[in-house]
């Protein structure tokens, strides 16, 4: 289905606690074709969201505190960055492009200057944002400060997760960062992680209701890695909640080359109440970056995910069954699946500057399970379609867990852009929303969203859409080596994406984008927080009009009328049903539109 885009901003000011909206058509679609991959011209993206933008300085005025990088081998890994991004100067040297407008035609945004993250957060870069969404509440996450809204855009809470976790004031304003967070819909509480760097501790923080406003339980400070820690990443299941890290050698702060990936199992009806009974597994030497799955529904099971962190055709799948303290590897070990290869991505380019955005390497970002269904993304390394060079891109994976096989693998790309940094969701129908980075020669750092809806075919995704443009370029190398110097800018390292709980259409989305004017000495960036809704469903309230032809996604109560107009046409597939009031509203259908019932679907 295909339709305007629109766009609701709610731009929050907590300088000036000042709440003000705009609406507005702001969308551009990008044409492309690549391999493994397949664009749907007739679609929808709803859009829906806020801007929190924030400016990075450190307390004394003279810097910012670059969150250090950790591939799994840093000498490897820099080489062939480097290597890869000799060959993007080389390109951008002859391939300066016009740049392209705001489409919202004005800068409309006035930021948060300090207020957010720098007098308590050292001006860390880069934000590390994350998006958690319960019933009624937002919760945003970067580095070490965090805020809750309520689904209206209102300020509601201002968080220094130093305090909030529990640390003196002497480490709240630096040594940490990484932070986690995500709602649990199972159980109705949130659950928030945060590494401390300089002691080799990642705390855990849960709420004691779905209010994150209201009291959650003392943290618990894990500090019994085998080495030290780096990137805590949480996943979730019905019992279960696991935090796994990177290992680097001890003692903290981190140096060397990964010595493997470790994993902490929680017993998830104690975190619930407040205590703790954690089993260790043994570090996985051969492995980095094993990314724990959010479980979206009900599962004993919790599954991981890791492709090792370095270019590969392999990913490793872990089956965690079993209760704290009896968890197992279903079969003893991982199960390991063939993709398509799996390349480090270059950095990316930006208008007017030859200065680079660091792209990250090639471990799995996000991954989320509902169903059966199991979707992760990751940096990926491709040449798109009539390009000369690899670019950055974003790669997404599917795996039936059913039956343990790979179901979708494909690249978003597009000829001289560059995306990075995705992030996804699934929603309550079987379809997948993504957000990630874009940027190109034409193109300041930007946010795009799209979707697979669940009555879309395998290996497709939406058209491109701008959920957030950005109106400069990052120009502080603080990313990235040769030798000892940094080539580029730090960027990511991973952005965030939850399902609403009360809306099971709608993910919600958060990432980074640039628009402070360049000439700065220190790092800066700016969030935004928004949503999308992909699947063809009624709207919450009022009449819901039909404009272009879609797949009714499930079973639906529209709230008043439907109307299907502008030669549409809507279909009811088998098993569903469209259960309309008709003693009180009316489905019209106008002339060249119309209503296809398949065998099995209905109309009640």
């Amino acid at each position: 289905m295909q339709s305007a885009i629109k766009i609701i901003l709610i731009v929050v000011t907590i300088s000036l606690i000042t709440i003000f909206s705009v609406s507005y058509v702001h969308a551009q679609t990008l044409s492309f074709g690549a391999s493994n991959q397949t664009t749907i011209s007739n679609s929808t993206l709803t859009f829906g969201g806020f801007s929190n933008s924030t400016t990075q300085v450190s307390p004394t005025g003279t810097g910012n505190f670059v969150i250090p990088y950790h591939p799994r081998n840093a000498t490897a890994y820099y080489a062939e960055k480097q290597q890869l991004d000799n060959a993007t100067r080389n390109w951008l040297k002859t391939h300066q492009s016009p740049i392209i407008p705001d489409p919202s035609g004005v800068n409309i945004y006035p930021g948060l200057n300090n207020e957010l993250d720098a007098a308590s957060s050292g001006g860390f870069d880069p934000p590390d944002v994350q998006v958690a969404v319960g019933p009624n509440h937002i919760m945003e996450l970067v580095n070490v400060k965090g805020e809750i809204w309520n689904k209206a855009g209102v300020s509601l809470q201002n968080v220094t997760l130093g305090s909030f976790f529990g640390f003196t004031s002497s480490t709240s304003s630096s040594g940490l960062g990484d932070p986690k967070i995500l709602y649990d819909s199972q159980s109705g509480r949130w659950f928030a992680t945060l590494e401390n760097f300089t002691n080799g501790t990642v705390s855990i923080k849960v709420s004691q209701t779905n209010d994150p406003t209201g009291s959650w339980y003392p943290p618990i400070h894990d500090s019994s890695f085998t080495g030290c820690p780096d990137q805590p990443k949480i996943g979730v299941s019905d019992d279960k909640f696991v935090v796994s890290v990177n290992d680097f050698p001890a003692p903290c702060p981190l140096s060397g080359s990964s010595t493997g990936a470790e994993f902490h199992v929680f017993d998830k009806t104690k975190l619930i109440i407040g205590t703790k009974n954690v089993q260790i597994f043994p570090v996985q030497t051969s492995d980095f970056g094993i990314t724990p799955v959010q479980s979206q529904s009900s599962t004993s099971p919790l599954y991981m995910v890791s492709d090792g962190g370095v270019s590969t055709t392999q990913i490793k799948l872990y089956n965690l069954t079993g209760q704290v303290p009896n968890v197992v590897i279903k079969g003893g070990t991982p199960s390991v699946l063939n993709v398509r290869t799996i390349n480090l991505a270059p950095s990316a380019v930006q208008p007017i500057t030859t200065t680079l955005l660091d792209t990250g390497d090639e471990r799995i970002l996000d991954a989320a399970w509902n169903k059966g269904k199991l979707w992760f993304s990751l940096n990926d390394g491709c040449t798109p379609n009539g390009d000369t060079i690899k670019r950055a891109c974003v790669r997404l994976i599917q795996l039936n867990t059913n039956t343990t096989i790979v179901t979708q693998d494909f690249d978003i790309n597009a000829s001289a852009t560059y995306y990075y940094y995705p992030a996804l969701r699934l929603d309550g129908f079987g379809g997948m929303g993504t957000i990630f980075g874009t940027s190109s020669t034409a193109t300041y750092p930007s946010l795009l969203v799209t979707a697979q809806a669940a009555s879309d075919p395998v290996k497709s995704y939406k058209p491109l859409s701008y959920i957030q443009t950005g109106s400069n370029y990052e120009d502080v190398l603080d990313g990235c080596f040769s030798g000892s110097t940094f080539t580029c800018a730090r960027y990511g390292d991973y952005f965030g994406a939850a399902l609403d709980p009360s809306d099971n259409s709608r993910v919600w989305v958060g990432g980074e984008y640039n628009k402070l004017a360049p000439g700065h000495t220190f790092a800066t960036w700016s969030t935004f927080i928004g949503s999308i809704s992909f699947d063809c469903l009624p709207h919450p309230t009022g009449d819901w009009t039909i404009t272009t032809s879609c797949t009714l996604a499930g079973n639906a109560t529209p709230p008043a009328n439907v109307i299907v107009q502008n030669n549409a046409l809507l279909t009811i597939p088998s098993g569903v049903n469209l259960n309309l009031d008709f003693a009180h509203y009316h489905l019209l259908v106008n002339s060249g539109s119309g209503v296809y019932i398949a065998t099995g679907g209905k109309i009640s």
